[in-house]
Formats: C-alpha cells, structure tokens, sequence
C-alpha cells in the first residue's frame, strides 16, 4: 500500500486516512509532524508542549512535533488508531496513536532500489529521490537490512528580494537506518535499529500580508529574509521478545535526539514585519517492559506493563516585530516520568470480549 500510494513521507499518510490531518504546526518546518485525529491534536512545537496525538516508531514514542516527519525509509506499515489511547500507549494520546512499523530483515540475501526525477515545467529547476535497501543473511540466527534515502529539489519559486535567488520549498535531505534480527529460536527474538536522518532546505513561504506576492510571476515572492529548514535527527531501538507457553515478556528500549533550526517571514513581504527564527535540541530515552499471556482457556487476555520516560530539551527563538530588536525567548526542560499499566479482555463467549 505505502509503495503503491507512492508515499514517501509520514506527513502524507493523511491523504488516505479518514479523520488525520497533518501540519507542520507554527513552525513551518516540513520536519515537523503536527497530527490531529478528529479535530485533536496540538499545533505548537516548543520543546514545552506535548502533542495531542503520539507517534511511535517501532514501538520508541516520540516525544516532539519536531523531527517527527519521518521519511519512509523501508516501511512496513503505519497504523492509525483514533481515540483516546492512554491504557496501552500512555502520555499524550488524547487523539490517538500513530504507530509506524520498520520493516524487518528478511534472512534472504536480496535487495531493491527505486529512482524518481523530473523537471519543474518551464524551468531548468530539478528533483530526484532514490531508495535502496539491502537485505543480507550474516548467521543462520542474524540477519541485516541497510536502507538509504536521498531527496533533493531545487524548488519551485525564488525569493527575489534576498539578493541571492533562494529557492521556496527546497529539499536537501539524506536518511539511512540499519536494522539487526537476531532469533536463535522461535520463542527468542531481539530486534535493533539504528536511524539517522538530515535535512537542508527551505520552507514554503507564508502568503502576503499586502500587497502582489512577487512581481507577476507565482514562483516569486520577496521576503525580508531567507526561510530555513534544517533538522538533525538519530535514533536506536532495541525490542527483546521472549514467547512461552501462555505468557509472553517483551522489553523496548529507545534512545533519539535531534537539533536544528528553522525561520519564517510571517508576513510574506519584503518588509522586517514579523520575522521568527528557531533553534533547538532535544534528547530522550525510554525503557518499557510488557507481560502479556491468556488464562482461563483464552478465555481471560491480559497485559502488566513499565515505563520509564526521561528527556532534556533546549529552545531559543527570535521573534522580530516591525524591524525592532529580537524579542528572545529561551526555554530549557527536563522530565523524568514513570508509569505503569494493566489491561484484562474477557470473552463472554468465542467472538465478543469484554475489555477493563
């Protein structure tokens, strides 16, 4: 389905999913991932403020808007679940849940590269985009996968007031992540990812406050200053199941961190209005242990669970108001949280359970 629907970013998943609807949020930033689900959500991307809909990759919860919009690098599935999902997904689930599933190695030595490009109409301006992945059998119980992105485009538009031609909505990215399957038994399972991804490029501009967008033409505006939209992030996950007879232990471990920046001309002219630049940096770590079984002849299902949250976040931002001095605001945050969880299904008979 992603592969088919040509989808090349979790942003875009929206188009086929009722209800979801992404934004990059006040920030602007195509790095970022504001989702909503039937009208909840959360559109600020302060390092201070959560989301209204979380997001999971392999099971590690993003903790920021930022850096969220994840390029479909060898993607399984992404799954959408609406609704408050605090029981089994916990922190900042009031909307719902979007859970984005990698797509394990294979064990078969075997691989797959699909290409895109073209030229913008009427323009010498280009894009292309490349994916590979490579999946190789090291041990009779390891396999690996390595997949690689690369996305670049010179943009459809130019900013004319900067002097130097900046190009609207340009991409300049790079991503790659390494994926580890090691099951010495069919009981045993232990899966580790490492992702890193870059972006450098430009965002859409906003529309004009006054006055003509450009100077007739629609791929011209003239701005105070050159928009910026630059992320760094990397990531690890490490997913331990043990299966038993009726009970099965599973252990997720994550660790992200990100940092970057972006900036707007808030009223699309070349005029010093309302202008915003954005710096941040973020850490998190996580650690979850799951118990799961059924008792009773399947008849009882149910689940215990840990989890251990931990994060430190930075945050600088210049807000400029008619040409005046930088109005600075500068935020800094730890949380440490800890929960647990339980959930009991029992079927009244073979095809409806009753969940508490």
């Amino acid at each position: 389905m992603l592969f088919r629907s040509q989808l090349t970013n979790v942003s875009e998943v929206d188009q086929y999913v009722p209800n979801l609807k992404w934004s990059p949020g006040a920030s602007g930033a195509a790095s970022s991932a504001s989702l909503s689900i039937r009208g909840i959500g959360q559109v600020d991307f302060t390092t201070t403020a959560d989301p209204g809909v979380a997001m999971h990759l392999d099971g590690v919860y993003l903790a920021r808007v930022t850096g969220s919009a994840l390029d479909l690098v060898d993607i399984e599935r992404v799954e959408v679940l609406r609704g408050p999902q605090g029981t089994l997904f916990g922190r900042n689930t009031a909307g719902g849940a979007v859970n984005v599933i990698t797509t394990k190695p294979t064990g078969e030595f075997e691989g797959k590269v699909a290409l895109s490009g073209g030229l913008y109409t009427g323009d010498d301006r280009s894009k292309f985009q490349g994916k590979a992945s490579l999946d190789v059998p090291l041990t009779d119980d390891l396999a690996a996968k390595v997949s690689v992105l690369r996305k670049y485009s010179e943009g459809w538009g130019r900013n004319v007031a900067s002097g130097r031609g900046e190009g609207l909505a340009e991409d300049d990215d790079v991503a790659a992540r390494l994926a580890l399957l090691y099951q010495p038994s069919e009981t045993f399972e232990v899966y580790f990812t490492a992702d890193r991804s870059s972006r450098n490029g430009t965002v859409i501009p906003h529309a004009a406050l006054f006055g003509p967008q450009g100077q007739g033409d629609p791929r011209q505006v003239r701005l105070s200053v050159d928009t910026q939209d630059k992320m760094d992030v990397t990531g690890f996950a490490l997913t331990a199941n043990l299966s038993l007879r009726d009970l099965t232990l599973r252990s997720i471990t994550g660790y992200r961190k990100q940092h970057g920046g972006f900036g707007q001309d808030f009223d699309g002219t070349d005029m010093p209005i309302v202008d915003q630049f954005m710096a941040l940096q973020h850490k998190q770590f996580t650690q979850e242990f799951h118990a799961l079984g059924s008792a009773f002849d399947a008849r009882l299902d149910w689940l215990l669970g840990l989890f251990y949250f931990e994060e430190d976040a930075g945050f600088h931002q210049d807000f400029v108001f008619l040409g005046g001095p930088p109005i600075v605001n500068v935020t800094r945050n730890a949380t440490r949280s800890k929960a647990s969880l339980d959930r009991k299904s029992t079927r009244l008979n073979s095809s409806h359970p009753y969940r508490s």
